[in-house]
């Protein structure tokens, strides 16, 4: 019962909708299981009325998090600028 991450899913006020987030332990990443954890949620999530579209962020230098929200059905929306970060915004809706 040693917790090795977390997902998160919560509205940020510079985003349209609700946004996904993970962040895994070292020791843990490469081994599958923030693509099983965040397929969980979206598919629960994916299943209410009001979530119909879920965003999620991430830095553009950042590969992995980029390739992990392919294989979760994200596409690419944009590029901003906060506070002089630059980061990705991705978005995925129900079929």
């Amino acid at each position: 019962n040693t917790p090795i991450g977390v997902i998160s899913f919560l509205k940020r006020d510079y985003l349209e909708f609700f946004d996904i987030g993970f962040a895994f332990l070292p020791e843990y990443h490469g081994k599958g299981y923030a693509q099983e954890a965040s397929e969980a949620v979206l598919k629960q999530v994916m299943q209410t009325p009001e979530h119909h579209t879920v965003q999620a962020t991430t830095l553009p230098e950042n590969e992995k998090s980029i390739k992990l929200l392919q294989q979760l059905g994200f596409h690419f929306l944009e590029e901003r600028i906060d506070e002089d970060i630059k980061f990705h915004v991705f978005e995925t809706s129900k079929k």
